[in-house]
């Protein structure tokens, strides 16, 4: 398992929805975690390894020696949002490239967890934007379709290279 880059195409498909918790998806949902880590990343959908389950994991602080952070989000939904802010936000899909995008400041979110149990959570600031930047992973909507006109012309350079370096 590893990251896959933009413009590979599975990272614009829809993921789908996960039926059954089995241990091979226990199995994915770790190396995710070791992935996420190694790219100091904050948060990593399914999509981003080239799974296409409706799967993400996150850990705002972006430090295996903060577990207690970990999240695994199986079949996420926002239930309701609050607030705007502008921030900004990387992706370890787009590497070197980082934009503004407006997110809400709080959600409330549901999901299924690892052992099969709902969540309902209130998000807010820092959580709620990775909460919402990895759901739009599993909806295949990347940064890229979040840039204002000025972050493509900042980024263009970087994008184009990303494209010129895909390989079929």
């Amino acid at each position: 398992m590893q990251i896959i880059h933009y413009p590979d195409p599975r990272l614009l498909s829809a993921a789908q929805p996960v039926e059954e918790i089995t241990d091979g998806i226990r199995a994915k949902v770790e190396l995710m975690f070791e992935l996420m880590y190694e790219g100091q990343g904050v948060g990593l959908a399914a999509p981003q390894v080239a799974w296409g389950a409706r799967i993400f994991v996150m850990n705002p602080a972006g430090s295996q020696e903060e577990p207690d952070q970990q999240r695994v989000v199986l079949n996420p939904k926002i239930l309701r949002r609050k607030g705007r802010e502008w921030g900004e936000e990387g992706c370890l899909s787009i590497p070197g490239v980082t934009v503004d995008v407006e997110r809400s400041t709080r959600v409330v979110v549901q999901y299924t967890d690892l052992e099969g149990q709902q969540q309902e959570l209130s998000l807010s600031d820092f959580e709620a934007r990775v909460f919402q930047h990895e759901l739009d992973h599993l909806d295949g909507i990347l940064i890229l379709h979040r840039m204002t006109e000025a972050d493509k012309i900042k980024s263009r350079e970087v994008v184009e290279k990303l494209k010129r370096n895909q390989t079929p």
